[in-house]
């Protein structure tokens, strides 16, 4: 339906805005079509000359994470970034649960880590993202120290 809409927009010559290609990101995420997400997320610059914002940015990697593509949600994650749109707690929360359902802890660990350098406050739901990195990668002895190694250097142990 998002998809036909968005079609009938386009062929009305009005140019889809924000609102409109969100939408259209968030039902290729529902419909786990990651690839559709980025390719809309990539359009919205190049041919509409709107854009994308942290909702958008959100949505694509919303999509990249539910398909367990976690290299194309950190892309996106750095994409976010080049673009100098001010991720959110939502868009860390996505990397990371990208991270931990891929068993990628290290990743996981690395980014919680930046997070606490850069001195953005680490959430315990960002904590648990870790931890469940670890376990998904059946490592729970790395976890703990892992989580002890992220404690010492600021970013895991900090309440929020």
């Amino acid at each position: 339906k998002s998809l036909a809409l968005f079609e009938a927009v386009a062929k009305t010559g009005l140019k889809p805005d924000i609102v409109v290609q969100s939408t259209l990101i968030s039902a290729y995420a529902q419909d786990h079509q990651w690839e559709r997400a980025i390719e809309t997320l990539g359009n919205m610059h190049e041919r509409w000359q709107v854009r994308p914002d942290v909702v958008a940015f959100n949505s694509t990697m919303s999509a990249c994470e539910k398909a367990s593509e976690w290299r194309a949600a950190l892309q996106v994650y750095s994409d976010m970034q080049e673009a100098a749109v001010e991720g959110s707690d939502a868009s860390r929360i996505l990397l990371l649960s990208g991270f931990a359902k891929a068993g990628e802890w290290e990743q996981a660990l690395f980014y919680v880590s930046e997070m606490g350098k850069a001195e953005v406050p680490v959430t315990s739901d960002m904590r648990r993202l870790v931890v469940n990195a670890h376990q998904q990668a059946k490592r729970q002895s790395e976890a703990r120290s892992g989580y002890r190694e992220a404690m010492a250097q600021g970013g895991v142990g900090q309440q929020s």
